[in-house]
């Protein structure tokens, strides 16, 4: 027994040929017929696939199925069904193309090609923006000394320096304080402390020396700035150096003059310090000056010796 109709036959007519030759043509259904050694077949319906098959059936029933588009038909002999093969026609002409379906996702980046064979040289492009300055180059070697230019404007002054040591004395002052006042004649013929330079008070600078020669004492005062304007103390005066004691008023018999010249002050003794009255702070002061004590002597002498 062999399918002989085509699929196109029996979607068209609804009707199928087995057998041999021409067989025999079978409408959907129990069809009981003869010739060209044709047997009946009952087209019972469709199956998924072969799985669905019946597990038993009658003689000749047939299905088709689905997944496979072939005809199952049952056989008493092998109590099977047996398959007859496709019941479908041949392949028909492509149908018109369809549209194009919306666009796939993105696919993953494809592996990297072998390079291509280099191209023709392409034509000289036009002529590029400068670049932006390179860095700076080591220094060439030293040229010729050109002439000599005209004389340039006056620069802006400098910041005062430093002060500088302290200079010579002059006028009154000695040339030195080792020899200093040499001339003036000790009273007690022994007794001289040499010249001492005393610490300045507070802020004060400059230079302060000092000397007793039996009951005479000297001051030499140099460079003195003062940090404020007014009656300012310059030094304290130690006990075996302080004036003579004069009932009701301090001491003040000294004189001090400014670097200019143009400014006169007097120099005043007052509880243990020297003082310079009515000093004005953009003044550099300086001066010699002398008077008596009725200390005893002093067993530590004042600051350090010059």
């Amino acid at each position: 027994m062999k399918l002989l109709s085509t699929f196109e036959e029996y979607a068209a007519t609804g009707k199928v040929r087995i057998g041999f030759g021409n067989g025999v043509v079978l409408d959907t259904g129990r069809i009981t017929g003869t010739g060209g050694g044709g047997s009946a077949i009952q087209l019972t319906g469709t199956v998924p696939t072969e799985a669905d098959l019946p597990t038993t059936g009658t003689d000749s029933e047939a299905y088709v199925v689905d997944a496979t588009g072939e005809l199952w038909v049952w056989s008493p002999t092998e109590a099977a069904f047996l398959n007859l093969g496709p019941f479908r026609g041949p392949q028909g002409q492509p149908g018109p193309a369809g549209k194009d379906g919306a666009p796939g996702p993105k696919g993953d980046p494809g592996a990297k090609g072998d390079p291509g064979t280099p191209g023709a040289d392409g034509a000289d492009g036009a002529p590029g923006a400068d670049g932006a300055p390179g860095p700076k180059g080591d220094p060439g070697d030293p040229g010729a000394t050109g002439p000599a230019g005209p004389p340039g404007e006056p620069g802006t002054p400098g910041a005062p320096g430093a002060d500088g040591a302290p200079g010579a004395m002059g006028g009154m002052q000695a040339a030195s304080l080792a020899g200093a006042f040499d001339v003036v004649p000790a009273t007690d013929g022994a007794n001289d402390t040499g010249w001492r330079k005393l610490t300045p008070s507070g802020t004060v600078t400059g230079n302060i020396f000092m000397r007793r020669r039996g009951v005479e004492v000297h001051m030499m005062i140099q460079a003195v700035v003062v940090p404020a304007d007014g009656h300012t103390t310059i030094a304290a005066i130690p006990v075996g150096f302080q004036p003579q004691t004069i009932s009701g008023a301090n001491w003040r018999n000294g004189t001090v003059q400014d670097d200019a010249g143009t400014s006169i002050r007097l120099a005043s003794y007052f509880a243990g310090n020297m003082r310079i009255l009515s000093a004005q702070t953009a003044k550099q002061y300086g001066g010699y000056f002398n008077y008596i004590t009725n200390d005893a002597w002093p067993g530590t002498l004042p600051g350090s010796a010059v």
